[in-house]
């Protein structure tokens, strides 16, 4: 026979302990420390602009000091009272913008031994200070990024760390070498009204800004052969000097060692101001064929190293600032060609290209309007490497070439192919106006002018696959048509891929 044992009702005192235990409990819940209160005040900053901000102290894990000089900022490591150097404006606004909108409702802790944590305590945090002329503006301690968004932010003086939205932890966050700035001059190109540009050979051009458009004077020898400025080549050519920057910064560089070439100098006036740089090339030693481009300005006394495309970019002739179309910007309506086995012409009628009469296409070749327009107006466009000024010999065997526009204005140019014997070889395309403008274009971008009924027959459409695949299976010809390079890059690519 089974027997039960009754369990009598719980007594008081361990009621009272329970009960006891979960008041404590929900008490620690509702009041520990680092508890974030749904009735907490929000994070109270003083209201500023970033126009008020006359210096940034940073400090921590990055030490320097930013300076508001009116209309530069400048930069210098720890005081501000030594080693001054500009520095970059638009991080400097950038940052200013995110601080004077730092905002947030959220804390995270107010315990002080949390405070290493999250990167605000005295050694691990970057310690920011805004003063203005009035005084101190926003003083705190900048932290880690937060796990969701953000960041942790600790005001001065208070307990309480917050987690900030916005970029400004990224933009104070640079080291003193990303801060400098990096332009050569302090005014925007837009301000400036005119560049002096002189040669080693003390040689100068002008070039000259109004309402946007740059213009400069042609030499007289490049003026009297004919040849015009390109409007565009001149902007592009007066935006890289302005827009100039540089890659670093070095020191203990000395102006006279050897090796160093004075390439040119720049001088840029505004309204109100004139600055000026000067490009140098420096050469390493022989066996290690080193080249360098240093730039050295009237604002500082810094030496800035410049890398090789900006360098290239400042060092064009005026020659390559002239127009390298090789038919002048007007709508082509008639075009001839003609060679020792060449005879070739075509003209636009209604809007519609036909062969003239007489011409006939090669056999089974059937021609193609849709691509004769195509083909005129990639002549329209087409633009030569760069114009040459000494007399050229063109050769016997020549293809020449007359374009006539709406108007009936007709022009003869001379075209004939060369072999390079310059260090980089190759065959080149030289054209010759029958007013003497000359210029040098490469085989491959000329190339439809040696072959002009290629460029008007009717093309099937591929059978399958992907056009101008010539020689795959499944694949449409006219893979032929392209440089033998590309030619043979495009099937090592398709080879690597497993499409063979």
């Amino acid at each position: 026979m089974s027997s039960s044992r009754r369990v009598g009702p719980l007594r008081v005192e361990t009621l009272v302990s329970v009960s006891l235990f979960f008041v404590l409990a929900a008490l620690y819940l509702f009041t520990r420390p680092d508890r974030v209160s749904s009735g907490m005040q929000a994070m109270q900053l003083q209201t500023f602009e970033p126009s008020e901000v006359q210096k940034i102290r940073i400090s921590g894990t990055q030490n320097f000091t930013l300076v508001n000089k009116g209309e530069t900022w400048m930069i210098a490591k720890g005081d501000e009272n030594e080693g001054l150097v500009p520095a970059d404006s638009n991080a400097v606004a950038f940052a200013l913008r995110e601080l004077s909108g730092l905002r947030s409702e959220t804390v995270v802790t107010v315990r002080e031994d949390k405070y290493e944590s999250y990167e605000v305590s005295e050694d691990k945090g970057l310690h920011i200070t805004l003063e203005g002329l009035q005084g101190t503006l926003l003083e705190g301690t900048i932290g880690s990024n937060a796990k969701s968004k953000g960041f942790y932010f600790k005001k001065k003086g208070e307990k309480e760390v917050f987690i900030t939205e916005g970029q400004a932890r990224t933009a104070l966050s640079k080291n003193f070498l990303n801060w400098r700035r990096k332009t050569l001059t302090t005014f925007a190109g837009e301000h400036v009204d005119s560049i002096q540009v002189v040669n080693a050979d003390q040689t100068s051009q002008r070039f000259l800004q109004s309402e946007g458009t740059w213009s400069t004077r042609l030499s007289d020898s490049l003026a009297g052969q004919g040849y015009q400025l390109d409007a565009k080549r001149v902007r592009e050519f007066a935006t890289a000097i302005t827009n100039l920057r540089a890659k670093d910064f070095i020191e203990d560089w000395d102006v006279n060692a050897s090796g160093t070439t004075l390439l040119r100098s720049f001088e840029l006036k505004s309204k109100d101001d004139t600055q000026s740089f000067k490009l140098y090339q420096v050469k390493g030693s022989e066996a290690a064929e080193e080249v360098s481009y240093y730039a050295t300005n009237s604002t500082d006394a810094l030496v800035y190293t410049i890398p090789e495309y900006s360098a290239k970019k400042l060092m064009k002739n005026t020659d390559a600032l002239c127009d390298h179309h090789l038919v002048p910007k007007t709508k082509i309506a008639k075009i001839r060609l003609q060679g020792p086995e060449l005879n070739f012409a075509m003209q636009l009628n209604n809007d519609v290209w036909a062969l003239n009469d007489g011409i006939l296409m090669p056999e089974a070749t059937i021609f193609d309007g849709a691509r004769a327009k195509s083909f005129a107006r990639e002549l329209e466009k087409l633009e030569a490497k760069k114009i040459l000024t000494a007399p050229i010999e063109m050769g016997a065997s020549r293809i020449t070439l007359i374009i006539e526009d709406e108007s009936g204005t007709s022009q003869t140019i001379q075209l004939a192919t060369q072999e390079l014997e310059r260090e980089e070889g190759g065959n080149v395309m030289l054209a010759r106006h029958e007013g003497g403008l000359s210029y040098e274009v490469p085989v491959f971008q000329a190339r439809k002018l040696l072959s002009p009924f290629d460029e008007v027959k009717e093309v099937p459409p591929p059978r399958g696959g992907m056009p101008g695949m010539n020689g795959m299976p499944g694949m449409g010809g006219g893979m032929e048509n392209l440089p033998p390079e590309l030619q043979q890059q495009l099937m090592q690519a398709l080879q690597q891929q497993g499409m063979r």
